[in-house]
């Protein structure tokens, strides 16, 4: 019996592990597909948007801030989705944001302030995300 010990500590860890990798994958995942950006209380119901939520609940894990360099690598992510990941990279502290963001500047992304949904440029919104967090 002692010997079994070890073994269920084992697959205890091995599978908490798992269970995390795969609940951050799922907020990359989500995050990634998002298709307007909004920071606060936005739109006719005034609640926070999911790419904020999401966002926030990945910059709170271990590995958020890797999972944010690859999402803002990623060819597929929508530009909503960079700029949640500058956001979070800004809170965690990145110093190297410009690197993995100037490439998308001529980039539109849909924007929600208020109850006004609008186009802008990517760059004008990374701006005042890289100067204050954009809160």
């Amino acid at each position: 019996m002692l010997f079994l010990r070890p073994l269920i500590v084992t697959m205890l860890i091995a599978s908490c592990y798992a269970y995390c990798q795969t609940e951050e994958e799922n907020l990359v995942g989500e995050l990634a597909k998002i298709s307007w950006f909004s920071s606060g209380i936005s739109g006719f119901a005034g609640k926070q948007s999911e790419g904020e939520r999401l966002y926030q609940a990945l910059a709170a894990k271990k590995g958020g801030k890797g999972k944010f360099i690859l999402l803002a690598a990623d060819r597929d992510a929508t530009p909503e989705a960079r700029l949640y990941a500058a956001c979070g990279l800004y809170q965690l502290g990145y110093d190297n944001i410009d690197n993995l963001f100037l490439q998308y500047k001529d980039e539109k992304v849909t924007l929600l302030q208020g109850d006004i949904l609008r186009r802008v440029a990517f760059f004008e919104i990374y701006q005042k995300i890289k100067t204050s967090g954009y809160q």
